[in-house]
C-alpha cells in the first residue's frame, strides 16, 4: 500500500501565528564547535523521542512541545514559533516528558491529540484527521510511520494495557496488528517494548524484551505481520557464568529499511565489541557490522544515506562517526543533571544530513533543543 497524497478528512489551514524566539548561541569549550539553543521563552522545549524524526525535510525547522503539551515548529533562521495544535506527551516518573508527534520524509507530521490520530501536512499547514482511534485504545504511545504515511505503529495503550504493541492502517482506520510476547520465564524482565516499524516493509515490526540489559538475553525481535512469525534478530553471546554477555539496546531503524542501529552499551559486563552496531533486517544471520566504539555509546541515530551515525553517551556527550572514514568527531560537551526523560540527548538527524538536533539544559537549567549545522 502506498499513498501518493493525503486523502483523510481536511479540517482546516494552521494559522500564520508567529512568536518570537530568539536562540542562544553555544561556544562549546572542548569540541570547540558552535551550536544554538532554544526553549520557550524560559520554560521548557521538549522534541520527541530518539526514534521519532522531529524535523523538516530541508532541516531548517523541527517540532517541539512545550510543558502545557503544545506542538510547535521552531523555525532555525528566524528564531520563531510557529503553534500548530496540542498533542499527547508522554510523562516519566510522573512528570512532563517527550512529544509524541513523528514527521515524514515528505513533511507529513503525524501525532496523537487526545484518541485522535492528525496529520498536518508541513508544506501547506493543512490540517486533516487520519482517524480517531478504535474502541479501548486510549492512545498509540512513541509512535512510528512508514517512509508513505500509511502504517502506524507504537505502544497500545487501553483495555489490553501496555506490554502490546498495535499497527494501525492509516487508510482504513483500524488496528490491524496486535502483538504480544510472553517473556515471563526470565525473572528480570519489563515485556514487550520499543516498537519500531519498519520504515520501507511494513509488515516488518520491531519490538525488543525490555528489562534491565545485564539481564535480557534476547533483546531484539521482529515480527512479520503477515504471518506472525517471530525470530530473535540479534543473538546475544553469554558470559561464562551464563548471564547476559552482550548488553544492547536502543534501536533505530535506518530509513531505507535494510538495517538497524543499537548501541552495545559499555558495561563492564559486557563481553567483546562494544559501541554502535548494525545489522541487517534479516538479522544477526547475514553478520553483524561494529560501526564504532570511540565514545561510550548510550543512543544512536543513522543518516538517511547510511554514511554517517552520531550517538550520544550518558557523560553528556553528542559525537559523530563518517562510516565511510571510521572518523569520530566530538560535536558538543554539556552536564546531564537527571538520568529520566527528557534529560536524555536523543540525537537526531535531518532527513537531508546537513543538521542535527538533540535535548540539553541551559545555563538556568531549562530543558531545551539544541542543534548544529554539520554540513
Amino acid at each position: 500500500m502506498c499513498f501518493n497524497k493525503i486523502s483523510y478528512e481536511f479540517i482546516c489551514d494552521i494559522p500564520e501565528e508567529f512568536t518570537a524566539c530568539p536562540a542562544k548561541q553555544i561556544n562549546d569549550p572542548v569540541s570547540g564547535k558552535t551550536y544554538g539553543y532554544m526553549n520557550i521563552n524560559g520554560t521548557a522545549a521538549v522534541k520527541g523521542y530518539v526514534t521519532q524524526q522531529s524535523w523538516n525535510a530541508e532541516g531548517t525547522k523541527f517540532l517541539v512541545a512545550s510543558g502545557e503539551s503544545k506542538l510547535y515548529e521552531y523555525d532555525t533562521e528566524s528564531g520563531r514559533l510557529r503553534f500548530l495544535d496540542n498533542v499527547n506527551c508522554a510523562e516519566t516518573k510522573g512528570r512532563y516528558s517527550s512529544v509524541n508527534a513523528v514527521v515524514t520524509p515528505g513533511n507529513r507530521i503525524y501525532y496523537m491529540n487526545q484518541r485522535t490520530v492528525y496529520c498536518i501536512d508541513w508544506n501547506t499547514y493543512k490540517k486533516y484527521i487520519v482517524c480517531p482511534l478504535p474502541d479501548g485504545c486510549n492512545d498509540i504511545g512513541v509512535m512510528q510511520v512508514t517512509n508513505d504515511g500509511s502504517f502506524i505503529t507504537g505502544y497500545y495503550n487501553g483495555s489490553f494495557g501496555d506490554n502490546r504493541i498495535v499497527r494501525l492502517n492509516c487508510e482504513t482506520g483500524e488496528l490491524d496488528v496486535n502483538l504480544y510476547k510472553d517473556f515471563s520465564y526470565n525473572p528480570h524482565t519489563q515485556g514487550v517494548g520499543h516498537p519500531l516499524i519498519n520504515p520501507e516493509y511494513p509488515n516488518l515490526l520491531f519490538f525488543c524484551h525490555e528489562g534491565p540489559t545485564q539481564h535480557i538475553p534476547d533483546r531484539l525481535w521482529l515480527a512479520n505481520a503477515d504471518n506472525g512469525e517471530m525470530y530473535n534478530m540479534f543473538v546475544q553471546k553469554p558470559r561464562p557464568d551464563g548471564d547476559t554477555g552482550e548488553c544492547s539496546g536502543h534501536e533505530v531503524w535506518g530509513m531505507d529499511g535494510e538495517y538497524m542501529y543499537f548501541v552495545k552499551y559499555a558495561l563492564d559486563c559486557n563481553i567483546g565489541k562494544k559501541g554502535i552496531m548494525r545489522i541487517s533486517k534479516e538479522g544477526d544471520a547475514k553478520g553483524r557490522e561494529y560501526l564504532t566504539d570511540d565514545f561510550d555509546y548510550w543512543h544512536c541515530y543513522p543518516s538517511s544515506d547510511n554514511s554517517f551515525v552520531v550517538g550520544d553517551t550518558a557523560k553528556g556527550e553528542v559525537a559523530m562517526t563518517n562510516l565511510v572514514t571510521g572518523k569520530s568527531e566530538l560535536l558538543a560537551k554539556f552536564e546531564l543533571t537527571d538520568w529520566y526523560h527528557p534529560h536524555h540527548p536523543h540525537p537526531v538527524i535531518s532527513y537531508n544530513n546537513k543538521s542535527i538536533n538533540w535535548q540539553m539544559i541551559d545555563e538556568n537549567n531549562v530543558i531545551g533543543v539544541a542543534w548544529m549545522n554539520i554540513r
